[in-house]
C-alpha cells in the first residue's frame, strides 16, 4: 500500500488576522521535520511569522523548510537533539538571533524522550513515534 503525504495548500491553512503575527516573530517549533510538527511550521508561517523548526532529521526538515518557502512563508532550520540540553540552549539561542521568539511549539511524535533541564517536565514527558 502507498501512503503519501497530503499536499497543503495555502487555501486549506486557517489564517488568523493578529497584529503579532508579523515576520520579526518568530515560532520555534520541535518535532518540524513531519507530521504534526511539519504542519504546524507550514501553518505558523503562512500566518506570517517567522517559523523556527527543531528536529534531529535534517532531510525531512529541509523539505518543510522548502513546502514553507514554496507557500510564501519564511522559516529556518535548525537541528536539533530534544535529548541534550546543549542542542537545545543553542537552537534557542541561534532562533533568537532569527527574531523575537514569542510563540513556541512542543510537538508530539518525537522517537526520543524529552530530558532537559530546560523543560518543566524534566524525565515526564516521552513523545513515542
Amino acid at each position: 500500500m502507498d501512503i503519501t503525504e497530503p499536499k497543503i495548500t495555502l487555501d486549506e491553512i486557517l489564517i488568523l488576522p493578529d497584529d503579532n503575527f508579523n515576520p520579526d516573530n518568530v515560532c520555534i517549533i520541535t518535532g518540524a521535520g513531519m507530521g504534526i510538527g511539519r504542519a504546524t511550521a507550514i501553518a505558523a508561517a503562512a500566518n506570517g511569522l517567522t517559523a523556527v523548526g527543531l528536529d534531529i532529521n535534517e532531510e525531512e526538515c529541509e523539505k518543510t523548510v522548502e513546502m514553507v518557502h514554496e507557500l510564501g512563508g519564511k522559516m529556518v532550520f535548525i537541528k536539533t537533539d530534544l535529548t541534550r540540553d546543549e542542542d537545545i540552549e543553542q537552537a534557542v539561542a541561534e532562533a533568537s538571533k532569527v527574531g523575537s521568539s514569542s510563540i513556541s511549539s512542543i510537538s508530539p511524535g518525537s522517537s526520543t524522550s524529552i530530558r532537559s533541564k530546560i523543560s518543566p517536565w524534566k524525565n515526564t514527558i516521552s513523545c513515542r513515534g
